[in-house]
């Protein structure tokens, strides 16, 4: 399963301040095609999914990603992954009149490429050369991959966001006024109908069992299902948590342990979760819906 609320999150700031159906997302990817995304691959199914939601026709654009070759991983994660995303960017992964928002993790390059968009971007006169915001997710421990050759400046430094959990990248993304307050509350929806949001929440709840590396859930609606002990459902509905449903048939996540990896990020996820949420409602006035 993707992160929770990435795909969302990449609609929303494609919309920006309106309620219009952005581009389709472009892949910039430094891996050989020979890895290339297909129709049927579990994130193009994952944005499709979210496009159906949504009542939109968007998604990954298949067709129009870039690629690198085999030759990038001896020029390094960093720099030479980077370079290669900065020239499939110039090559063009730019729609008329519109300006980008990249998006990537710390791992391989990214934060180099975000920052030379960035500094590219800064003497832009068309739009469609300019890439407005950079929004990078923090996997790995430590300083990002790159940050510390970076050649300080103020104009990539007010656009580049490090956000751990994609509420926080929405919330940040909305004070930049990148995204609109429904946009923010979408994302922050889309967040709690994941799977991983669920085990999330589940794991603080006693008497629920796992089942390995899957995790059996069960929808206590259903006469079929089994039933949980009234104490755990009792746990299991506080805020931000829900679960009159749970899933159905068994959860596989690429989270694979709810005492390893899921576990060690269930925390940050759900605080930051609840801090969007508060500064949603404040900014509203009412309660999250």
């Amino acid at each position: 399963e993707i992160y929770p609320g990435a795909a969302q999150f990449g609609l929303e700031v494609g919309r920006g301040m309106t309620s219009s159906t952005p581009p389709a997302q472009v892949l910039l990817s430094a891996r050989p095609k020979l890895f290339s995304l297909s129709d049927t691959s579990p994130d193009v199914l994952a944005w499709k999914d979210v496009a159906e939601k949504n009542g939109v026709n968007w998604g990954i654009d298949v067709t129009g990603a870039k690629y690198g070759n085999l030759l990038d991983v001896f020029a390094g994660y960093t720099q030479g992954f980077g370079e290669t995303k900065v020239a499939n960017w110039r090559q063009g992964c730019k729609e008329p009149n519109l300006a980008s928002i990249f998006i990537g993790d710390d791992g391989q390059g990214d934060v180099y490429a975000g920052w030379r968009m960035l500094m590219e971007s800064a003497s832009a006169v068309n739009a469609s050369q300019k890439v407005v915001a950079v929004f990078i997710h923090s996997v790995r421990p430590g300083d990002p991959a790159g940050w510390g050759d970076l050649e300080p400046r103020k104009y990539p430094q007010d656009r580049m966001f490090f956000f751990g959990t994609y509420a926080s990248a929405a919330l940040q993304a909305h004070s930049a006024s990148l995204m609109t307050m429904d946009g923010l509350a979408r994302v922050l929806r889309s967040m709690m109908d994941s799977h991983v949001f669920t085990l999330c929440c589940m794991q603080n709840c006693p008497g629920v069992k796992y089942d390995g590396q899957d995790y059996q859930c069960h929808d206590i609606n259903k006469a079929s299902s089994k039933a949980l002990a009234p104490s755990s459902l009792e746990a299991c509905v506080k805020a931000p948590c829900r679960h009159e449903v749970f899933c159905d048939g068994q959860v596989k996540s690429g989270w694979r342990s709810i005492s390893g990896p899921v576990g060690s990020r269930c925390r940050p996820l759900l605080r930051e979760w609840k801090e969007a949420v508060l500064a949603w409602e404040q900014a509203a006035g009412a309660s999250f819906p």
